[in-house]
């Protein structure tokens, strides 16, 4: 219980008490043990839990701890039930393996070799939903001393990967498209400047020669997309 000192400070104490007799007289002895640091302690470990629970909970990224000893899952949180299909009951009893699309067990047992080094990591990965579909995923792992376990981080990045993919497509594409006419206009404007098609004035040469470099200048330019 809470108690109250002579200079008017707040302590915790244990209070223990018995009765006892003395021949007729009875009277009471006890002890009284000041705990006040231990509930200290509680109170922090407490607010820290809280704290990491509404953390945790509120987030809108997929959450792991890991226990780097065995891989496995130990706690996760709605927001990666959510993304991956499984009920939190059901990720418990997985490891990293189970859900990592991209490395095995032993890349896996690396790359937390690797975190226990660096005490952090990002990465991407690809994870595997319940049904059977692959998503992307960017990982943000730290690896904490107190309890020894390791805090993951996950952010669907499939849209993000999805539109990259095309943007890429799209680059590829229209690079082809556009090299194939201006290859062209280099081809023939070179057969106008060897004189093969006939004979040019100086001015003529000097439009083509502009003609020709402006081609090339935009066939690098496409090139560096």
């Amino acid at each position: 219980r809470e108690s109250l000192r002579p200079d008017g400070a707040h302590i915790w104490v244990i209070a223990r008490g018995e009765r006892m007799r003395n021949g007729q007289s009875p009277y009471l002895r006890g002890t009284v043990q000041d705990i006040t640091e231990r509930k200290e302690k509680e109170e922090r470990e407490l607010a820290e839990k809280s704290r990491y629970e509404s953390m945790v909970r509120g987030s809108i990224d997929g959450f792991w701890m890991i226990d780097p000893s065995t891989a496995r899952l130990i706690d996760v949180n709605d927001a990666y039930c959510e993304i991956s299909g499984y009920s939190r009951e059901e990720l418990l009893k997985m490891n990293i393996s189970d859900l990592d699309a991209k490395d095995g067990p032993e890349e896996t047992r690396r790359h937390i070799e690797l975190v226990l080094e660096k005490g952090y990591d990002r990465f991407e990965s690809k994870h595997k939903k319940k049904d059977g579909t692959i998503f992307d995923v960017e990982v943000s792992v730290t690896f904490t001393e107190r309890g020894g376990f390791y805090f993951a981080f996950i952010r669907n990045i499939t849209e993000r990967k999805n539109l990259e993919r095309a943007q890429r497509d799209f680059v590829t594409i229209a690079s082809h498209q556009l090299q194939t006419p201006l290859t062209i206009i280099r081809w023939y404007t070179e057969r106008l400047q060897d004189k093969k098609m006939g004979e040019l004035s100086d001015a003529q040469m000097e439009h083509l020669s502009e003609i020709y470099h402006s081609a090339g200048d935009m066939s690098k330019l496409i090139t560096d997309l």
